[in-house]
């Protein structure tokens, strides 16, 4: 490994150890406040400075996996239907109000949908539409 630098760095307790091989000088060590090892000692060494201070890790309980609510697709709506009309060929002496009344709608209804804004203007054989 001529060239290469190698470094190690362990936490022990507050204070970080790093053990370093450094292209001509060997092994060296250098630690934090927790204590020195001696130039040229090893990794292992330099690694159990304060080794007895490395707090125990306890893993995390498992973190439940969200629930997926499974909605069932509503089917398609069906369209509503357009009322059925039907048709009605106006006689001499009809009024809107008595084919109304044959019919059961309202002659609001019959005129609404024939577009009558005066209903005393009803021709004999015009075609109506009745709701």
């Amino acid at each position: 490994m001529a060239g290469a630098a190698l470094a190690l760095v362990v936490v022990a307790g507050a204070a970080a150890v790093v053990a370093a091989r450094l292209p001509g000088l060997g092994h060296a060590a250098v630690a934090g406040a927790t204590g020195t090892p001696a130039v040229g000692a090893s990794v292992a060494a330099a690694a159990s400075v304060g080794a007895s201070a490395v707090p125990q890790v306890t893993p995390a309980p498992p973190t439940p996996s969200p629930s997926v609510a499974v909605t069932p697709t509503p089917p398609p709506a069906t369209p509503t239907p357009a009322p059925a009309t039907r048709s009605y060929r106006v006689r001499a002496g009809d009024t809107l109000s008595a084919i109304a009344a044959r019919f059961g709608v309202s002659v609001a209804a019959i005129e609404q949908l024939n577009g009558i804004k005066d209903p005393r203007l009803l021709q004999i054989g015009q075609v109506l539409k009745i709701p």
